[in-house]
């Protein structure tokens, strides 16, 4: 089964037209972006470039600020303290 087969079954009969569409414009729209600019990096800088650009990763997602939080400690209810709070305040 393929990964188009798949988004569509994600989806309500009434979402599969647009989610199918969506999926097929983003990657078809992807082939083509890579395509053109291949195509200028070869008429730039030579096939040795071409070859070599696969081989570096986007950096975007090792940046910190795209990264998803980590789950810290549960907040507390409205009018309880936190433990270092109450730590803090000699109420612990």
């Amino acid at each position: 089964m393929g990964a188009s087969a798949l988004v569509v079954e994600c989806h309500r009969p009434e979402e599969r037209t647009r989610v199918q569409s969506l999926n097929d414009f983003v990657v078809f729209g992807t082939m083509a972006l890579g395509s053109f600019s291949s195509g200028g990096l070869l008429t730039a800088y030579g096939w040795d470039t071409v070859l070599w650009v696969p081989f570096f990763p986007p950096r975007w997602r090792s940046r910190p600020s795209l990264r998803r939080p980590r789950p810290g400690p549960a907040a507390p209810r409205p009018g309880e303290l936190s433990e270092s709070t109450a730590r803090a305040r000699g109420r612990a």
